[in-house]
């Protein structure tokens, strides 16, 4: 993937192309992480971390959720259709990059980009794991592999809708009614009308976890993380490998779907 040309280009042209810039960003960056790191680690050397330290776990990692969903339509839909609006996509096909090489290489590129917060956050959210014994019970992993098969999910969506329309424009209008509008806002009023009907049909209120569709309900899933006692993992369980699979189902459609276009 490093020698992937597509991967490096999409790389190239989302870092500033000006040395100074980029240089100043990384210092930037680099000392507001040194200073929270060095204030961290000395409430965790106080004993002073565990008062807190749950309310700023969820905001690091619901931080990093909403942003990838938010943020990926917006930086993944323009995949293909930007291609295709700068009138390069032909020149792309007469490459002798395989269909595998080009697909993977803007899904990494773009998947890179989302994973870098994670990455950047990730020492602190060690410190506060081990300060709340989020290894012993696995929550830690399990939160991190949320975000992850998530955040893979987010942007084969938006690959996808990048394939299939032509406009830049229409791919991402399409991702965010799919992940907005659909999974997170159309099952929510879904589930809220069938427990009101349930409740004045029977006069009795079912529990929302018992309805299937609100299992796709990325908000919800993540939301499960933060359950005590956590009862209903495995609907999280469910609907992580739902996505998983959807994912891979379709950048294995637009690779194959390439391949027969390039025939």
């Amino acid at each position: 993937m490093w020698e992937n040309p597509i991967f490096l280009r999409e790389m190239r042209i989302r870092l500033p192309k000006h040395r100074g810039v980029r240089i100043g960003v990384l210092i930037m960056a680099a000392v507001f992480l040194l200073t929270v790191y060095l204030r961290m680690i000395t409430e965790l050397a106080q004993r002073n971390i565990n008062s807190d330290a749950d309310i700023l776990w969820a905001i690091l990692v619901w931080v990093q959720f909403l942003f990838t969903l938010f943020a990926a339509p917006a930086y993944a839909a323009n995949a293909f259709s930007r291609e295709k609006e700068q009138q390069t996509w032909d020149l792309l096909l007469t490459t002798p990059l395989t269909d595998s090489e080009i697909v993977l290489g803007k899904l990494m590129g773009r998947f890179a980009i989302f994973l870098l917060p994670i990455v950047l956050i990730l020492p602190l959210e060690i410190l506060i794991a081990f300060a709340l014994g989020y290894y012993t019970n696995g929550l830690f992993f399990l939160t991190l592999l949320t975000l992850l098969i998530f955040t893979f999910f987010f942007i084969s969506l938006s690959l996808y809708a990048s394939w299939c329309l032509s406009r830049t424009l229409y791919a991402q209008i399409v991702s965010y009614t799919v992940l907005i509008g659909i999974l997170c806002i159309g099952t929510s009023l879904l589930t809220a009308a069938v427990l009101v009907l349930s409740s004045i049909s029977t006069g009795t209120t079912n529990s929302s976890s018992q309805l299937p569709w609100l299992w796709l309900n990325p908000i919800y899933l993540f939301s499960l993380l933060f359950e005590k006692p956590t009862d209903h993992l495995y609907q999280l369980g469910v609907g992580l490998f739902v996505y998983l699979v959807l994912g891979t189902l379709m950048i294995y459609h637009i690779i194959h779907n390439l391949r027969r276009h390039r025939e």
